[in-house]
C-alpha cells in the first residue's frame, strides 16, 4: 500500500497487513496470531433465520459475521434435522430469529448440547417462533408475547417510534457479557426476556432492561400505543437474559427423533394466553421420564444467553453506536 506492510510474527505464525492498519486490524492480526486456534460458531438454518452469509441485505447478519472473522471465528451453518445433533465442533450455535419453529426434536437436541455444557445465544423478534420460545421455560426463562416500548425521552429515539430502544451502562447488569460496555447499544422492535420462576441446578439473571417508564406492550393492533396496567408488563422491562447450569441434571431432554411431540407445554396453544405463557407449578415435564433423557452427556458450564431483540446486530443496526461490542 502507500504506507508499506505490516507484518507480524509469532514463532511460526505470520499475520499481514498490507492495506489496513487501523487499532481494529492490528488487534484483529494479533488475536488471529496468539491464539493459533480457529473458533467455530455455528448458525442453525431451516427455520427462515437471519443469513450469515448475507452482508448487503439490511436483514443479513453477513457484517457482523465479517467482524467475527477478523477475530479468529469461522461461522459455519447447520441443519439440526440433518445432523441429528449439535456438531462437536461448535464452540456456540447461534440461532438468530426463527420465523419458522424449532421441531420438537431440534429443541431437545439444543437442550442436549447445553446440558453437556454447550453455548448457545437465541435471539428473538415479537411474535416468532411461539413454541421454540415457550421452551425456553425449562431453562428459567419466559420470553413474552409483546413487543417492548420505551418512553423515556433519554432512551428513545427523537422523532417518533418507541419501538427503538436505547441502552447505556445504567440499562445494564453486572456481568462478564456487559461489563466492557463503554458505549450505548440500540435496539429495535424487541420482546421482552425474563427470569421465569428459579429452577435449581440453572442460575438465571437479567442483564439489561428499559427503565420504568418503559414497558412489554400486548396489543398490537390498537394505536396509538398506551400503557394497559391490566395487561401489559410494567417496566423496568428485562430484553437480554443469560442461564447458567450448575447442575446440568436439571436440564430436561427428551427425544431427539424428528416429529415427537417431547415437551409437556402445548406448543399448539395460543402463544398469547397467560395459561400458553408458564405451565402450571405442579407439572412434571413428560421428558423425565423417557429413556433417551439418560442417553446424553452431561456436563456443567453450558450457558444460554437470549435477547428478545435480533435487528441490533443485524447490517441495519450493526454500525450504531456499540451494538458491534
Amino acid at each position: 500500500s502507500d504506507y508499506g506492510t505490516v507484518i507480524m510474527l509469532s514463532g511460526d505464525e505470520k499475520q499481514r497487513l498490507d492495506s489496513k492498519f487501523d487499532e481494529e486490524a492490528l488487534t484483529n492480526a494479533l488475536v488471529r496470531l496468539t491464539s493459533g486456534t480457529e473458533h467455530i460458531v455455528c448458525f442453525t438454518t431451516g427455520h427462515d433465520e437471519l443469513d450469515p452469509d448475507e452482508d448487503t441485505d439490511t436483514s443479513g447478519l453477513g457484517l457482523a459475521v465479517l467482524k467475527l472473522e477478523g477475530q479468529n471465528y469461522a461461522a459455519r451453518k447447520v441443519g439440526l434435522a440433518r445432523e441429528g445433533r449439535v456438531p462437536e465442533d461448535c464452540e456456540v450455535v447461534l440461532i438468530a430469529n426463527p420465523r419458522v419453529d424449532l421441531l420438537p426434536g431440534e429443541r431437545e437436541m439444543v437442550a442436549a448440547y447445553i446440558a453437556g455444557g454447550g453455548a448457545v445465544v437465541m435471539l428473538f423478534k415479537p411474535l416468532d417462533a411461539p413454541a421454540t420460545t415457550l421452551d425456553l421455560t425449562r431453562y428459567g426463562i419466559t420470553v413474552g408475547q409483546d413487543i417492548v416500548v420505551e418512553q423515556n425521552p433519554k432512551y428513545s429515539v427523537a422523532g417518533g417510534d418507541p419501538t427503538y430502544i436505547f441502552l447505556d451502562q445504567d440499562s445494564f447488569d453486572f456481568h462478564p457479557i456487559t461489563t466492557d460496555l463503554t458505549g450505548g447499544v440500540l435496539l429495535r422492535a424487541a420482546r421482552s426476556i425474563r427470569a421465569a420462576p428459579a429452577i435449581q441446578g440453572i442460575e438465571v439473571q437479567e442483564l439489561a432492561r428499559t427503565t420504568e417508564y418503559g414497558w412489554g406492550e400486548t396489543d398490537l393492533a390498537t394505536m396509538p400505543i398506551t400503557f394497559d396496567e391490566t395487561a401489559d408488563l410494567p417496566g423496568p422491562v428485562p430484553l437480554i437474559v443469560v442461564a447458567e447450569v450448575t447442575d446440568p441434571a436439571a436440564i430436561e431432554i427428551g427425544p431427539t427423533t424428528l416429529g415427537e411431540r417431547t415437551h409437556i407445554l402445548d406448543h399448539d396453544a395460543d402463544p398469547a394466553s397467560a395459561d400458553a405463557e408458564l405451565p402450571s407449578d405442579d407439572a412434571t415435564p413428560a421428558a423425565t421420564t423417557t429413556d433417551d433423557a439418560t442417553d446424553h452427556k452431561r456436563a456443567p458450564g453450558g450457558k444460554l444467553v437470549v435477547f428478545g431483540d435480533v435487528e441490533f446486530a443485524s447490517n441495519m443496526l450493526l454500525d450504531q453506536v456499540g451494538n458491534q461490542d
